[in-house]
C-alpha cells in the first residue's frame, strides 16, 4: 500500500504548495490592493491586459481630441509579467527537473516542487483569460452585429415615415391623402385610412406593422428584427423600434426603442 501511495507523493506535494502558493498569492494581493505601488501588477500571467488597458485609455484620448499619455514604464508590468511567466518559472522548472536527475532514488528537486506549481497555476489563469477572451470576443460580436441592424432599420424606418408624410400631403387624384392619413381611397373611391402597403413597399430588409388607430394626422409603424435567441418559453427575441409620424406637428417624427 505505502509504495502504491510512494509513486504519487511528489504530485501530492505539488497539490499542496500549490494551494499555499494560491493563498500567498491571494493575500498578497489583498495587501497591495490599495497600496501606492500595486506590485501585483507586476507579475500578471496574463500581460495582454495590460497592453489592452493601455491601448484602451489611448484609444478614448484620440477620440476625444486628447493627447496620448502612454510612455515606456506603462509597458514594463507587461515585460515584467513575461520575464517571470514565460522565461524565469520554465528555466527554474527545467532547472529542476534536470538536478533532479542526477538525485539518487528518484527523487526531486527542492526546486522543481514550487517551480510546478507555478507552472501550473499560470497555466489554469492563461487557460481561463483565454476563454474568458473567447467568449467576450463572440459576445461582443454578437452585440456589434444588433447594432449595426438596430442603425440599419432606423434609417429604413426614417425612408418609409417620409414616404409615408408624401403620400399624406398628396390630393386624391394623385392617389394620396389630400392632407389627412384617413383621406386615402380604395378602387371604388371609398374612403379608407392609409395602409403599410401604400408606403413600406419595395425591397426592405425589415419587418413592419401599424401600431394603434391610424388617426387622421398621426400614423404609429413599428420595426422589428429577430436577433436569433430565444427565451425560455421558446418564443424568438426581437428587436423592435417604433416610430410616430405626424407632419403636421412641431416635431413630425419621434423613434422610440421598444423593450421587449
Amino acid at each position: 500500500m505505502k509504495d502504491k501511495i510512494k509513486k504519487y507523493n511528489d504530485w501530492l506535494i505539488i497539490l499542496l504548495v500549490t494551494f499555499v502558493l494560491m493563498f500567498l498569492i491571494h493575500q498578497f494581493t489583498l495587501a497591495m490592493y490599495n497600496a501606492s505601488f500595486p506590485a501585483t501588477k507586476y507579475f500578471n500571467p496574463i500581460p495582454s491586459t495590460v497592453l489592452l488597458e493601455i491601448g484602451t485609455i489611448d484609444a478614448i484620448n484620440i477620440f476625444s481630441g486628447s493627447p496620448t499619455e502612454s510612455a515606456f514604464p506603462d509597458y514594463v508590468p507587461a515585460l515584467t509579467g513575461i520575464l517571470f511567466w514565460s522565461v524565469l518559472i520554465p528555466f527554474l522548472f527545467v532547472k529542476g527537473y534536470l538536478l533532479s536527475e542526477k538525485m539518487e532514488e528518484d527523487k526531486k528537486h527542492m526546486l522543481w516542487y514550487p517551480a510546478t506549481s507555478l507552472a501550473g497555476i499560470a497555466s489554469v489563469v492563461m487557460f481561463g483569460g483565454l476563454i474568458t477572451s473567447i467568449v467576450v470576443f463572440n459576445n461582443t460580436g454578437k452585440s456589434s452585429e444588433i447594432s449595426t441592424q438596430q442603425d440599419d432599420l432606423r434609417y429604413e424606418l426614417s425612408q418609409i415615415s417620409l414616404k409615408a408624410t408624401e403620400l399624406m400631403i398628396l390630393p386624391n387624384e394623385f392617389g394620396g391623402g389630400g392632407g389627412t392619413f384617413l383621406g386615402f381611397q380604395d378602387e371604388d373611391g371609398e374612403s379608407r385610412a392609409i395602409e403599410l402597403s401604400d408606403f413600406a413597399e419595395g425591397d426592405l430588409q425589415f419587418q413592419y406593422e401599424i401600431k394603434d388607430a391610424i388617426t387622421d394626422s398621426m400614423i404609429t409603424v413599428v420595426g422589428k428584427f429577430p436577433t436569433g435567441e430565444v427565451y425560455e418559453d421558446g418564443t424568438l427575441k426581437e428587436v423592435k423600434i417604433q416610430i410616430q409620424i405626424k407632419p403636421q406637428a412641431e416635431k413630425p417624427l419621434t423613434m422610440t426603442d421598444i423593450r421587449n
